[in-house]
């Protein structure tokens, strides 16, 4: 079967043709266009970490009954908040980014882009390092903030957006980094080792369970293993949305319209396959036998 990401690309790929011969500019509203990229990967990552903390919450509960005493810690979440506020910081710092650009848009404010510009790009210079993801997404602010303090004097978007692309593509690429280019790596890896070891938790059960109760634990290792597998999907096409979102801003640098709406619907694809996967997790999830 024929991805649906390959499925798409043919004729995004023939417009993008189409667009180096016929079209020079870039409409203004293609700065309102990348912003909505951003926010539908905001929308990505919330919707990630919820199902993410959501199953292992519940499968928290079925361990949780079996201990003498309940604390905070016999219910913990994959995904802690703190770590939630990390990646949420790194995506409103974009916003802000995306919010500077449209004041170039409007004849009535550009001329409040140079002090908006010197304001975020020296709060990006202090931003602090552990309030991010991770290092990488740290760096990338701090060059994107010098950057744009260069660019301050600019009077278009575009050529802010160009100016800046090299940070605002090594912020994204690192971000990715940060999610986890696979299940060894990243918070890929941190979500993935918690689901080996409650399966692991199961095998053990399936050894010291009499006939009766081997079934049960065989249906919570593959509950585990699938909760596992589908998790690290998600990941992995939040991932990818974070790739296409660097590859949108590349194509607002360079001005193509075509290439952005291509990047924007990617990243709509990759929201739409993560809802998809929750949905059908939640239908075929297995019922242990009563």
């Amino acid at each position: 079967m024929t991805s649906p990401r390959l499925a798409v690309w043919p004729w995004l790929t023939g417009l993008a043709v189409l667009c180096q011969v016929g079209c020079t500019t870039l409409p203004a509203a293609s700065v309102t266009t990348f912003g909505q990229g951003v926010d539908k990967v905001r929308l990505q990552f919330d919707t990630t970490f919820a199902s993410i903390n959501q199953m292992a919450t519940e499968d928290e509960i079925d361990q949780a009954v079996l201990l003498p005493t309940l604390t905070e810690a016999s219910v913990a979440v994959v995904v802690p908040q703190a770590d939630i506020d990390k990646w949420d910081k790194a995506i409103t710092v974009i916003d802000g980014y995306v919010a500077k650009l449209v004041l170039l848009l409007s004849p009535d404010q550009a001329n409040t882009f140079e002090t908006a510009a010197d304001a975020l790009g020296t709060s990006l210079a202090k931003l602090d390092p552990d309030s991010l993801p991770s290092a990488g997404v740290a760096a990338g602010f701090l060059e994107a903030g010098r950057l744009l303090i260069e660019a301050k004097a600019e009077t278009d978007a575009i050529a802010v957006a160009k100016k800046a692309d090299p940070a605002m593509r090594m912020i994204f690429s690192a971000m990715a980094a940060a999610v986890g280019s696979d299940h060894h790596e990243g918070l890929r890896g941190t979500v993935w080792a918690h689901w080996q070891e409650r399966m692991g938790v199961q095998q053990v059960a399936f050894l010291t369970a009499k006939a009766a109760g081997k079934r049960d634990a065989v249906v919570a290792y593959i509950d585990s293993r699938d909760k596992r597998d589908t998790q690290d999907l998600q990941l992995g096409s939040l991932r990818q949305s974070l790739l296409d979102l660097a590859g949108a801003h590349a194509a607002l640098a360079r001005g193509s319209a075509v290439e952005l709406g291509a990047a924007i619907a990617m990243i709509q694809q990759e929201l739409d396959n993560t809802r998809t996967q929750i949905s059908k997790f939640s239908a075929m999830k297995p019922k242990a036998k009563e």
